[in-house]
């Protein structure tokens, strides 16, 4: 079926964690345990980002294309300068597909650097996650406070 995500399992009895249970019973010791948790947490790692893979391939084949329908002005001339979609418009048309498979979006706000502040989005789906970073210069000049300067930079 179209825009489904298909989840690949392993055999059962093939997999790490089964093969660790069949090592406690069998008296491993502990340095032959914690490999073999190591290889369980790689396993999972791998899993994970393979059920991420296929829900981020199945959203992109399945979410619409986000209109640009915002407008910024020219000062003066009351040409456009240039359109954008705001993130309520993104979300609006991303979320439920989001929701589909799985995917959440957050963002966190890192404002140490002076003038300046480092915005992550990380993208998780189950236990696999990924981040994206960027840092922007805070907006001054607009008869603003600190605060404002900050909430405009986030927003």
């Amino acid at each position: 079926m179209p825009g489904e995500i298909v989840i690949r399992e392993e055999p059962a009895g093939t997999t790490p964690l089964s093969l660790l249970q069949a090592a406690v019973e069998r008296g491993m010791d502990p340095e032959q345990l914690s490999a073999l948790v190591a290889l369980h947490e790689r396993w999972e790692a791998s899993q994970a980002a393979q059920r991420w893979a296929d829900a981020v391939t199945a959203f992109r084949r399945e979410c619409p294309p986000i209109v640009k329908g915002n407008t910024v002005m020219n000062k003066g001339g009351g040409s456009e300068r240039y359109r954008y979609a705001s993130y309520e418009d993104i979300k609006r048309i991303t979320g439920p597909v989001e929701a589909k498979y799985g995917i959440v979006t957050t963002f966190s706000f890192d404002q140490s650097q002076e003038g300046k502040l480092s915005v992550t989005c990380r993208v998780r789906g189950g236990t696999h996650s990924e981040d994206y970073t960027s840092v922007i210069g805070l907006p001054k000049g607009f008869g603003t406070n600190e605060a404002q300067d900050s909430g405009a930079a986030m927003s």
